[in-house]
């Protein structure tokens, strides 16, 4: 995926160069090739950059320019091996958990290994309910 997106940038870059080489001055095509550039730096950037921590008191996430926490002590319920396909999402990955929290709120999380994660929320929060799906 990673070789499709950068030589997919590569062309655009090429496609620029030779329309500021060949035209005079700022074009339509540089504005948009810039963009489209830009766009995904920032997308790249955001699912290079997804890390999860766990303390005895918070679940912290991190997702490019995307962070917060959860208050480990808040955590009801965990949903194994399931993706959410709608809602908020600092993950890359399917089949990661969904982490549901205070009254209402989830969220879904991509860990390298959702057995060890779950294992660490469980230390700090041993009454959460864990729910597997096939």
């Amino acid at each position: 995926m990673i070789l499709l997106v950068f030589g997919f940038l590569e062309g655009i870059f090429i496609y620029t160069l030779y329309d500021l080489y060949t035209s005079e001055g700022y074009t339509t095509a540089f504005a948009i090739t810039g963009t489209i550039f830009s766009f995904i730096t920032i997308l790249l950037w955001y699912f290079n950059q997804i890390k999860y921590e766990v303390s005895p008191e918070y679940v912290y996430y991190k997702a490019g320019f995307v962070s917060g926490k959860i208050k480990t002590s808040s955590i009801t319920k965990i949903i194994k091996n399931k993706t959410l396909w709608v809602g908020f999402k600092p993950a890359n990955a399917r089949n990661g958990i969904i982490i549901t929290y205070n009254k209402y709120d989830e969220i879904y999380f991509s860990p390298e290994s959702n057995d060890l994660f779950i294992e660490e929320v469980l230390k700090h929060n041993p009454t959460l309910v864990i729910q597997e799906t096939k």
